[in-house]
Parts: C-alpha cells; structure tokens; sequence
C-alpha cells in the first residue's frame, strides 16, 4: 500500500490560484515543480524568467518547470527541512508542511530569519 510519506505527492493550487506545483518524490526528500503558471509570458509574450535569482546563470531560466520546494524530509508525522523558493523576490525560505486529514491541503509553514507566513495549497483533481 502506499506509505503516509507519500500523501503529499500530486498537484496542488498555490494559494494565490496563480500556479499548480507538482510535488514528487526523488531520493528521500520530496520537491515541488511549477506545472502552470496563469500568466507564463510577459506582456511582450516572451516567457518569464528568473531573472530576480542571486545567481547570474540562473536569471534565463524559465519559471515554467523550475522546482520551487526542494529538499523536504518526512518525519514521520509531517514534511520539514525543505526550502521555498520564491521566484518572485529570488529568494529561499526554509518550509515545512502539514496535510489535512482528507489529504486535500497542505499547510506550508515558511520562515526566512524574522519572517514567517503560514499559506495553504489545494489539492487538484
């Protein structure tokens, strides 16, 4: 049967319903890819890019497809140690994530030095 560390894996809808993300298991750890943007391009019609990352050789790389939840571990009652990346301020922030009890959302816990939000993904279909 399918272990509990799993449940978190599918498409979810983030909570701004401008993107679904992918989380899929690869090794021990789980990560989270952008499958859909609403608006992929920029109003020139080229698609975005990353152009706010700290690193140089990573500004060109489009947002579609790019992996924004790296390194989540399951702990046996939740996933932690992961880090969020946020495209839109290129920046990382340290996430952890619980799931409801019907498996359809996930509550992110996100924390960056002083900073901390707690947001809630839905499951899709």
């Amino acid at each position: 049967g399918q272990t509990q560390d799993m449940d978190i894996t599918g498409t979810w809808l983030n909570d701004k319903k401008d993107a679904h993300v992918e989380i899929y298991k690869k090794g021990e750890h789980f990560y989270g890819k952008i499958v859909w943007l609403q608006e992929p391009n920029m109003p020139t019609g080229e698609p975005k890019t990353d152009k706010n990352n700290p690193k140089k050789s990573l500004r060109d790389r489009k947002i579609l497809g790019i992996d924004i939840i790296s390194e989540l571990t399951f702990n046996g009652h939740f996933w932690e140690s992961g880090s969020l990346y946020l495209p839109k301020k290129g920046q990382e922030a340290n996430c952890s994530a619980k799931i409801s009890d019907d498996r359809k959302e996930l509550a992110l816990h996100i924390t960056k030095l002083w900073f901390t939000a707690d947001i809630t993904w839905t499951r899709l279909k």
